[in-house]
């Protein structure tokens, strides 16, 4: 199985008492979308060895553009669904590479049809 993590996950992954989550991205070496790349890069409260840390995890892991097909597939599932923004391309990313999401926030992503949800946390 091949794997697509939101943000929430690699944040949780930097934290201490988540190692389970940090063991299954060493193991998995999954994907991410540009986006979540943007979100955890550009939060405001990372220090620069986190940050550092960041960068080199970026480095390991396939960082997915945002093409035209998933743009397209993201307006779909923005029209039909009225998801967030973000939520709607980290999604079509998933769906258009054929990924499971992995997540924390399923509720974000359980009414978009044939999306394979997968929550590591809980």
């Amino acid at each position: 199985m091949r794997y697509l993590v939101d943000s929430n996950i690699l944040i949780y992954a930097s934290q201490e008492g988540y190692d389970r989550v940090a063991t299954f991205i060493a193991e998995n070496l999954p994907s991410v979308s540009i986006l979540t790349k943007i979100e955890v890069m550009g939060f405001h409260q990372l220090d620069q060895t986190v940050t550092n840390n960041f960068e080199k995890l970026f480095g390991t892991l396939q960082v997915i553009p945002l093409t035209d097909i998933i743009a397209n597939k993201a307006i779909e599932i923005k029209r039909v669904r009225k998801t967030k923004l973000a939520d709607a391309i980290i999604a079509a990313t998933a769906l258009t590479e054929n990924l499971t999401l992995v997540t924390r926030n399923t509720d974000d992503f359980k009414k978009i049809d044939s999306l394979s949800i997968l929550n590591i946390i809980d």
